[in-house]
């Protein structure tokens, strides 16, 4: 099963970025939308894991080292993979909480280095994926027409999720979670 260990972002937060999206959505052509309830911060994604190695990263979550306080945090503005030209992917970053999603991510990295899990050799940069190009890629994309809410939100957990394909974009699956307040799940 292909699986990522994210920050989902909440129910209000996802609801305010799908809601300034929609001037993009409905004039932007070429993009797959990720639905509201994928939006997330990717810390760590492994590709295709067996039961076993989904167990140990189940268990991985629990460790103490990655139960560190919520994070708070905002959106911020609309950036796009490559940086210029026909985009491959577009996202949302983060305005205010990315240093302390910075120091999860580390956590994980050497959480699951210790499970024999390779670094993603691009590092980190704090982003929500909003959309990714069709098979013919979208003309630039004009980030203006973007309006990041002033929303205030807590990331509270860590996630393993399994990506599974459908028509309408991959659909995520929770494995397993760790809270994000020194509590257990």
């Amino acid at each position: 099963m292909r699986v990522f260990v994210a920050l989902p972002l909440p129910h209000a937060a996802a609801a305010a970025l799908a809601s300034g999206l929609e001037p993009l959505r409905s004039q932007t052509t070429g993009i797959r939308w990720v639905n509201a309830s994928g939006f997330h911060v990717t810390l760590h994604f492994f590709g295709e894991a067996d039961s076993t190695q989904v167990d140990e990263l189940s268990r991985a979550l629990a460790e103490p080292g990655l139960r560190g306080p919520a994070i708070p945090a905002r959106l911020g503005g609309l950036g796009q993979f490559p940086p210029q030209g026909s985009p491959r992917a577009l996202w949302v970053s983060l305005a205010s909480g990315g240093a302390e999603a910075r120091g999860v991510w580390q956590a994980v990295e050497k959480t699951v280095a210790a499970l024999g899990w390779q670094p993603d050799p691009r590092g980190f940069t704090p982003h929500v994926t909003v959309g990714r190009a069709g098979r013919e890629r979208p003309p630039s994309i004009d980030a203006s027409r973007f309006v990041p809410s002033s929303l205030d939100f807590l990331f509270t957990e860590i996630v393993l999720f399994e990506s599974l394909p459908d028509k309408g974009g991959a659909v995520y699956n929770p494995l397993a979670r760790a809270m994000l307040d020194g509590r257990g799940p």
